[in-house]
């Protein structure tokens, strides 16, 4: 698997920290997974539903009074973090 988890790990912060809204991180997410390598089926369908979650957001920055679009960002660096487990299994 090749996957650029450093520009995830970035999009997500810069995110949560208000720097950019739900559609660029969709935006982000797309770009990075259309570059990955070797991403299995299950980890394409994570990646599409988070960019079509934070799409669905829109340019509006609702992150701090919007408890499930925080627990979304959550889930989404757990994501992150299962995915650099499995690099080193894959390369």
């Amino acid at each position: 698997m090749n996957i650029d988890l450093i520009a995830v790990n970035q999009s997500v912060q810069d995110y949560l920290d208000g720097e950019i809204s739900g559609v660029m991180l969709s935006q982000s997410l797309h770009h990075i997974s259309e570059a990955a390598d070797g991403l299995d089926k299950k980890q394409l369908v994570s990646f599409k539903y988070y960019i079509g979650f934070f799409e669905k957001e829109g340019k509006q920055l609702y992150l701090d009074s919007n408890k499930y679009l925080k627990e979304e960002a959550t889930e989404l660096r757990d994501f992150v973090e299962t995915l650099k487990q499995e690099l080193p299994e894959k390369a």
